[in-house]
C-alpha cells in the first residue's frame, strides 16, 4: 500500500512539474554534453502584473513612499534594480551549483565558458507582506541556451512560468527565493531531459 502511495505521489509531482514548462525551441539532448555555462541575465521589457510596464510600477510605488517621506521613492526605485545583481542573479547561481554539483554542472557570471545561458525575465510578481496578510512572489523566465560564437542558433529555449518565491517582508527577498525555485527547475528538467 505505502508503495502505491509513493508511486501516485511521484507520478503527481511528474505530471506537474511537466506541465510547468515548456519547451519553445531547440531540445534539452542538446545539452547533454555540457557542464558549464556562462550564465547572463535580461529584465529587458519585463512586466509587473496590473501594470502597463515596469516604469509605470516604478512611478506608481515611489509616489506613494514621497508622501510618506521626502526621498523615499528614490531609495525603493534603487533598491528594486540593485537587487537584481545583489539578490536574484546570487540566489540563482548559488542554488544551481549547489544542487548541480554532484553532475557537474555549473554556471557562473564571470567566466570565458563557450555556452551562454539567457535567463530572461518576463515578469515579476513582486507578492506583499503587510504583516496579517501576505502573498507569495513569482517570476515568469524564457532560459535560452546557445553557443556564444552563435547566439541566433538556439541550442534549447525553455518558457517557466510561475517560479514562485516566499512571503518573507522585504520584496527583495521575496522575489530572490523565485530565482532559487528557477535554478532547481531548470536543473530538474537537465538532469531527467538531457542526462538520462
Amino acid at each position: 500500500m505505502k508503495k502505491l502511495i509513493l508511486f501516485f505521489f511521484l507520478l503527481t509531482v511528474t505530471i506537474s512539474f511537466s506541465q510547468k514548462m515548456k519547451v519553445l525551441e531547440g531540445d534539452f539532448k542538446n545539452l547533454k554534453e555540457i557542464k558549464n555555462y556562462y550564465v547572463v541575465f535580461d529584465y529587458k521589457d519585463v512586466m509587473i502584473p496590473d501594470f502597463d510596464s515596469e516604469e509605470d510600477f516604478l512611478k506608481d510605488k515611489m509616489l506613494k513612499r514621497e508622501k510618506k517621506e521626502t526621498g523615499a521613492g528614490e531609495v525603493f526605485k534603487k533598491s528594486w534594480l540593485s537587487d537584481r545583481e545583489n539578490k536574484y542573479h546570487p540566489e540563482f547561481i548559488d542554488a544551481f551549483n549547489f544542487h548541480g554539483k554532484k553532475k557537474g554542472l555549473h554556471v557562473s557570471e564571470n567566466s570565458d565558458d563557450n555556452f551562454i545561458m539567457k535567463v530572461h525575465t518576463l515578469t515579476i510578481y513582486p507578492g506583499y507582506n503587510v504583516g496579517i496578510v501576505s502573498k507569495a512572489s513569482y517570476v515568469d523566465t524564457e532560459i535560452s541556451i546557445y553557443k556564444k560564437e552563435y547566439p541566433d542558433t538556439l541550442l534549447l529555449k525553455v518558457l517557466y512560468p510561475k517560479s514562485y518565491g516566499s512571503t518573507a517582508y522585504n520584496a527583495g527577498d521575496r522575489i530572490a527565493r523565485c530565482y532559487n525555485t528557477l535554478a532547481i527547475d531548470v536543473l530538474r528538467s537537465i538532469k531527467k531531459k538531457a542526462l538520462k
